[in-house]
């Protein structure tokens, strides 16, 4: 099972923290009294809901990945939309940032070492060398053949910042984001085993 986990974060904080105690019982006997206030100003967030949390690919080949179809087997399109926001970003710009384990050799393609978080059957399989999903925004709707392009604009690699938005813009709750998926190998035959990707899609302002 190829799981995307999707999390933001949010929320504000202000303190007031005095320097020192002030009682009837004891008062400081002087002609003034200091008091530190401290406070903290950080970003406002929004909260991100995804319409699929689990994207499930069927079963292939390694013969399946070739040069027909540019080592691509499948893609499926998928939706985020802006949920509650807290606050707004100033003169920053908001966007979502797309993070996650990659191939060593190619950034472009999303893909967990391990099956750790997955079921105990899947524990036991081998993960499969060369394979993994590749992302582009937006909804692609081109041949399958066109899907795999490691240098496309709008492919995104792990750290990417996408559907960035104008400085000090504010998005309407509901907005829409939408990416593709795609189940590639890297230019070759892949492994027989499994493949999964946890990616996380993050509200930011930046």
């Amino acid at each position: 099972m190829n799981q995307w986990r999707l999390w933001c974060w949010m929320g504000m904080a202000f303190g007031l923290l005095p320097a020192a105690a002030l009682s009837a019982d004891n008062p400081t006997r002087s002609d003034k009294a200091e008091l530190l206030v401290r406070t903290e100003i950080i970003s406002g967030s929004c909260d991100l809901n995804v319409a699929q949390p689990t994207i499930t690919f069927g079963n292939y080949l390694p013969g399946d990945f070739n040069k027909n179809n540019n080592w691509t087997v499948a893609i499926q399109p998928i939706e985020l939309s802006l949920g509650k926001c807290t606050g707004n970003g100033g003169i920053l710009k908001p966007a979502i940032l797309v993070s996650g384990d990659t191939l060593p050799d190619n950034p472009a393609m999303f893909a967990s070492p391990d099956a750790a978080d997955n079921s105990a059957s899947d524990k036991n399989k081998n993960i499969s060398a060369n394979s993994g999903f590749m992302l582009r925004e937006g909804e692609y709707k081109g041949p399958l053949n066109g899907f795999f392009a490691p240098n496309a604009p709008e492919i995104i690699t792990n750290g990417k910042y996408t559907y960035v938005g104008q400085k000090s813009e504010r998005w309407e709750i509901g907005k829409k984001f939408i990416y593709t998926v795609g189940y590639v190998s890297n230019n070759k035959e892949p492994g027989v085993g499994l493949t999964q990707a946890n990616v996380t899609f993050s509200f930011q302002y930046h």
